[in-house]
């Protein structure tokens, strides 16, 4: 229901890529292959060390273990011994990520709007999404929560004001440019859903900007279905309360004026038509009204 004080609406927005956010794949993924070389750098060490086949060399929990025994030597013991030999375990190894990850999901907005004064409140927000292998969940969901912060404050209130005649930034400082505060949030609902990636070893996926990537179309539609039955498609800009007023005030306008051009016509037509025709332009003028009445104008 659209009521006088308030407008509740949802809106659903797919998330479908975020191109950057692409340390953890690649720099994790030449990490994990240097790694690898390491490993086996290490094994002929702690072979000849142990005084054992190489290929009974396994490595597990920091150590070089002689499988089927209780023989091991440490990893740094190792790093020690190649280093006096002169063969250290130093390596480097270079990656070129040849293909790109595919974040995904879907954030789901509910949102409030003070009819009298165009305040847009965050009720419920709900977020899934696919990050791939999610190496810290804690971590991963500290940037989602700060990536949808910045998309709903792209949304709400953040823009960027320049002087038409110079160019000059006006709002160069925190003083004329808004960022939203932990009270115009809500607790968010994240949830992820991981499927593995496919392009590199880890199988994981960008996270640092997918929030932002879905909180911004997600609130905007979320504000403008709320609109939309007041003839409102599009909002140019953040939706500031001073925007969604004005745009409110200006469909009440447009209202009262239908409403009334109506009501003046029937005054008007009394003076020169028939009691029919009076009977039919008072029923017209009605049904504008009713209809008006109905779609939330006053």
């Amino acid at each position: 229901m659209l009521s006088n004080r308030a407008k509740r609406s949802v809106s659903i927005s797919a998330l479908r890529r975020s191109s950057a956010s692409h340390n953890k794949a690649t720099i994790s993924t030449a990490i994990w292959r240097a790694a690898d070389i390491i490993i086996e750098k290490g094994k002929r060490i702690a072979a000849e060390a142990l005084e054992a086949a190489e290929a009974d060399i396994r490595f597990e929990e920091g150590r070089f273990i002689v499988a089927g025994t209780d023989r091991a030597i440490d990893l740094l013991r190792v790093a020690a011994i190649a280093r006096e030999a002169e063969d250290p375990l130093d390596t480097y190894y270079a990656w070129t990520r040849e293909w790109m990850t595919f974040p995904n999901g879907a954030h789901v907005v509910e949102v409030e709007i003070d009819r009298d004064t165009g305040e847009v409140n965050l009720a419920r927000y709900t977020a899934v999404d696919d990050y791939g292998v999610v190496v810290n969940p804690m971590v991963a969901a500290g940037q989602a929560h700060g990536a949808i912060d910045q998309g709903a404050g792209q949304a709400l209130l953040e823009r960027a004001h320049y002087d038409p005649g110079s160019g000059q930034v006006l709002a160069g400082s925190f003083m004329y440019y808004p960022l939203l505060r932990a009270d115009d949030l809500v607790s968010f609902e994240l949830r992820f859903n991981p499927t593995r990636c496919m392009t590199n070893p880890l199988g994981v996926k960008g996270c640092g900007e997918a929030g932002m990537v879905g909180a911004f179309p997600a609130i905007t539609n979320a504000v403008l279905d709320a609109l939309t039955r007041l003839g409102m498609n599009e909002i140019d800009g953040p939706a500031t309360a001073y925007r969604v007023w004005r745009l409110i005030s200006s469909a009440d306008r447009r209202s009262g004026a239908k409403v009334n051009l109506t009501l003046r016509i029937e005054a008007d037509a009394e003076d020169g038509f028939s009691e029919a025709d009076i009977g039919v332009v008072r029923d017209n003028a009605r049904q504008l009204k009713f209809k008006a009445e109905s779609a939330g104008f006053e």
